[in-house]
């Protein structure tokens, strides 16, 4: 944490942390992972046998030229992010990144007294972008270490009820993602933060 790494200090770290003679992951997410990548750092890990994803919110161009991104990364998920605009209304990102495997968006994607993603805004996105895979995943605020449930804890008395208010929170957002599903195509789908479910930070 804080600290600078070489390509290879970074390969080596991982590859100590993994069992050999098993398939390898690693998975490159936010902050932004595009700020950071390059062709050293990911044609090192690809050159070492590792499968490489990128989880980006698709705002920022990637160092790696699209040729290079197409070769070398195996799985690429974009999770964009609605903006504040100058009216003081979340909108659409415009986005660098708009082709991939993984379309996901998180629902509501907004804090209380903010219109999170709604079917138009949804479906501009969809028309604007090509991905194999669309999802929506209702935002967890149910792990009370999560900056998502800072806003509920700051309005409850207790931890017990700022828990409660979560799990309500949480049960409202899988009825949006259900909600909006019905409205979209069938290419839509749902998922779950399977990293805040596994408790991986």
């Amino acid at each position: 944490k804080g600290m600078s790494r070489t390509a290879v200090e970074l390969v080596g770290a991982a590859e100590a942390l993994w069992s050999s003679g098993s398939s390898r992951w690693i998975v490159f997410t936010g902050g932004e992972p595009y700020l950071q990548m390059d062709y050293e750092l990911v044609s090192l890990f690809k050159s070492n046998g590792w499968f490489i994803a990128v989880e980006t919110n698709g705002t920022v161009k990637p160092k790696l030229s699209e040729v290079y991104s197409d070769l070398l990364l195996d799985w690429v998920c974009v999770s964009p992010k609605l903006i504040i605009s100058e009216t003081g209304t979340l909108e659409y990102p415009e986005l660098a990144v708009t082709k991939g495997d993984e379309l996901k968006v998180v629902i509501p994607g907004a804090e209380p007294g903010f219109v999170g993603w709604t079917t138009g805004k949804l479906e501009h996105l969809a028309s604007n972008t090509k991905f194999d895979k669309k999802y929506l995943q209702p935002q967890d605020v149910i792990d009370s270490r999560s900056t998502e449930v800072t806003y509920l804890k700051a309005n409850l008395p207790t931890m017990s009820a700022g828990r409660e208010g979560a799990a309500r929170q949480y049960t409202s957002n899988v009825n949006s993602c259900l909600e909006l599903q019905r409205g979209l195509s069938d290419q839509w789908h749902i998922s779950f933060q399977g990293h805040k479910l596994l408790g991986v930070r």
